[in-house]
């Protein structure tokens, strides 16, 4: 016996999962597929169309950008590039870590609107 939702196995008798509340089957649970894995499908992945919504050097300015976009359920690759960029600001030269933040390109407007506060000058 074993639940069709979560796989657990059971021993003969029962008839419910603890878990999941759903009617067990009779026999084992299917083995999960070799490759399979999370997220969407790569084909999916591959075709998709990124865009730029944000440069960004301030480590702090980013973090509240993505906690705007994670609210606002908008995926997004942040491409980190590591790299010590030197910026002439109003007080001097500071280093700091570039980094870009793209999501899919039908997302694009809401998520430019959404950081355009975090726009650097």
């Amino acid at each position: 016996m074993y639940c069709p939702e979560c796989g657990c196995e059971y021993r003969e008798g029962f008839t419910e999962c603890s878990d999941c509340h759903v009617t067990l089957r009779p026999g084992e649970p299917p083995d999960p597929l070799p490759d399979a894995s999370p997220g969407p499908p790569r084909a999916v992945i591959e075709n998709l169309e990124l865009v730029p919504v944000l440069a960004c050097g301030n480590a702090a300015q980013l973090a509240l950008a993505r906690g705007v976009l994670d609210d606002a359920g908008i995926p997004y690759l942040l491409n980190d590039y590591g790299a010590s960029v030197s910026r002439l600001g109003e007080h001097g030269v500071y280093w700091g870590s570039s980094a870009t933040i793209q999501v899919a390109s039908d997302r694009a407007r809401e998520a430019q609107a959404l950081l355009a506060p975090f726009e650097e000058g």
